[in-house]
């Protein structure tokens, strides 16, 4: 724990201020498989990834979905860039949605959004990312009709 500690505050002390529409902090709660709760220090925020769609509570796929993204976040430096700020979602997607940020959220430099469409526990939203996450047939795109895990025909 102390190694974390020092770790993060050595990283904290040399690295860059974010940029605005950055934000840079530990997961705190998982709300879905496209959903967490951000911590930068004792500030929460809730995060929704753009342009991917997981199962809400309730809907199948739900607990695998939230299990997967809960085991890519970890307890890790997480983050991430709200739309608006360089996202695929950019030209389709709000910078927030309700409550939540909408952005692009990272672990290091893998794109978590791509991860959770890779393996299956969220699916594409072709219409706000432009098929970033699908394009390339690593992921499914979404059927907006169905569930989120409904691959489109």
């Amino acid at each position: 724990m102390v190694r974390v500690l020092l770790a993060l505050a050595l990283l904290l002390g040399t690295a860059a201020p974010a940029a605005a529409g950055t934000l840079l902090g530990f997961p705190d709660r998982i709300i879905d498989g496209d959903s967490f709760t951000l911590c930068e220090g004792r500030a929460c925020k809730e995060i929704h990834l753009c342009g991917i769609k997981a199962p809400s509570e309730g809907e199948d796929g739900f607990q695998e979905s939230s299990d997967a993204l809960m085991t890519i976040l970890g307890g890790n430096l997480i983050k991430c860039t709200q739309v608006g700020g360089g996202t695929p979602c950019d030209e389709k997607g709000k910078p927030t949605d309700g409550e939540a940020i909408s952005a692009q959220c990272f672990v290091g430099t893998r794109d978590i959004a791509v991860d959770m469409v890779k393996h299956g526990f969220a699916c594409d939203l072709v219409s706000m990312s432009g098929g970033r996450y699908s394009g390339e047939g690593e992921g499914k795109p979404c059927d907006t009709k169905q569930s989120a895990l409904t691959p489109a025909e």
